[in-house]
């Protein structure tokens, strides 16, 4: 296991973990709303993790309602299953640093909603055919 592999299948989805504690202590409506829309549902979600533009892993992130069962390195295989729009197959493109950054970051934590707008501009989103 590489060391971004780490980052990504044990401190990301700790980090995940922690942040969906908080946001449910901190704004339990819209958690409640959230988890109704989502549980039970068997989605996956895409990362891509770069530096300097270059790619350096690809993960698929296994969620279970709102938890992230496992991530899965070298694959990027997204598949949500949207209520309106039917099957979207999104991927997030984060620089390393940027994600290092994000999980050192205690007010993620805190204030999830408020701190994630400072991130927003370090995440590229795109969709798979």
């Amino acid at each position: 296991m590489t060391d971004i592999d780490q980052l990504i299948q044990v401190d990301l989805i700790a980090f995940r973990e922690r942040a969906i504690e908080a946001l449910q202590k901190r704004n339990p409506h819209l958690f409640s709303i959230a988890n109704a829309i989502l549980s039970g549902k068997k989605n996956r979600l895409g990362l891509e993790v770069t530096t300097a533009g270059k790619s350096i892993g690809q993960y698929t992130l296994h969620l279970d309602g709102l938890k992230v069962s496992h991530a899965e390195a070298g694959k990027l295989d997204p598949q949500f299953q949207h209520p309106l729009l039917g099957t979207i197959r999104l991927y997030g493109i984060i620089e390393l640093a940027a994600l290092e950054r994000a999980l050192a970051d205690p007010k993620l934590l805190e204030d999830p909603l408020s701190a994630i707008s400072g991130y927003l501009p370090d995440i590229t989103i795109k969709f798979l055919p």
